[in-house]
């Protein structure tokens, strides 16, 4: 994967679980909560995984 599609889609993730965060927290909903937590735990498994 090209380095550009590869920030693109962390940034993608990591922007994804903080909207995710966000909107869970304010209406208190957990499935917005587990939503970006999968998204987060997406995140750290793409930044550490070396680049093909």
């Amino acid at each position: 994967m090209a380095h550009g599609k590869r920030m693109a889609l962390l940034v993608g993730l990591l922007i994804g679980a903080l909207i995710c965060y966000g909107v869970g927290m304010h209406l208190g909903a957990l499935s917005l909560l587990v939503v970006g937590a999968l998204l987060e735990c997406g995140f750290w498994l793409r930044l550490f995984k070396s680049p093909s």
